[in-house]
């Protein structure tokens, strides 16, 4: 990771060109110009259109580094900026290094599990690449009585109420019982 000062209305990247490089802004503003695939520059100063505005704390570039390796948008400064620089090479580990503890974590949380306890690593493994986390906001519904699902749910935390409709006169014969 490197440092970078960049002073105000300067081009970090341009549209198209290859990317190898991730951004964090440290402080400072960035604009994110982006120029239709079809249009002619008529004008070598024109970048495009503004589609967004990025501050403290934000990051850019990582579609080249995840994608075909060419800039989507052009990037300039708003403002003085300092910039945090992650080449591809730190980025591709850095998010490896990501990907396996996330797949640890899901791991161990399956192994809590009383019908995964006796798993080998291996078919542990296997099943934390395909698990996928969900929230719920209260109240919903997650599997609607009388319907089919394919999937299985773990609450990993919160509480989950669980809901049948009955007629009346089951109701009423299931307290007599």
């Amino acid at each position: 990771i490197t440092f970078q000062i960049v002073q105000i209305d300067e081009s970090i990247f341009v549209q198209g060109e290859e990317g190898t490089t991730f951004y964090i802004i440290y402080s400072g503003a960035v604009k994110v110009m982006v120029q239709e695939k079809d249009y002619i520059r008529k004008n070598s100063n024109d970048v495009g259109s503004c589609v967004c505005v990025l501050e403290d704390g934000d990051s850019f570039g990582e579609l080249a580094l995840l994608g075909n390796g060419l800039r989507a948008a052009t990037v300039m400064t708003a403002m003085p900026t300092q910039l945090l620089r992650v080449e591809k090479e730190a980025y591709d580990h850095s998010l490896h290094r990501l990907h396996e503890a996330e797949l640890e974590e899901r791991i161990r949380f399956l192994q809590r599990i009383f019908i995964f306890s006796h798993w080998n690593d291996e078919n542990l493994r296997k099943l934390s690449k395909v698990l996928t986390r969900k929230a719920f906001v209260k109240n919903s519904t997650v599997i609607p009585q009388g319907s089919n699902t394919d999937h299985m749910y773990f609450i990993l935390s919160g509480r989950l109420r669980v809901l049948k409709s009955m007629d009346l006169s089951q109701q009423l014969t299931n307290k007599l019982s």
